[in-house]
């Protein structure tokens, strides 16, 4: 029985919808962060996985989170 060889790396529609997973993710994270206690346990879980998925992103893209990044100009109407 032959062995089945794993790729080096995703693809970028796999790496696409990683990040888009993350992101949504992120989202439920940082509207339940607003609603817990900074020092409780809870908090600090999420906090860090929160913490997490921000370093995920960066390793799979090169880049900062969406929500992260700075935006110049003005808005688009």
């Amino acid at each position: 029985m032959r062995k089945h060889r794993r790729r080096k790396s995703v693809s970028e529609t796999e790496r696409a919808e990683i990040v888009d997973a993350a992101t949504a993710l992120h989202r439920v994270l940082a509207d339940n962060l607003g609603r817990v206690d900074p020092v409780a346990a809870d908090y600090g879980a999420m906090d860090a996985l929160n913490g997490a998925i921000v370093d995920a992103i960066r390793s799979l893209t090169g880049e900062e989170p969406s929500w992260m990044r700075l935006r110049t100009g003005w808005p688009k109407s």
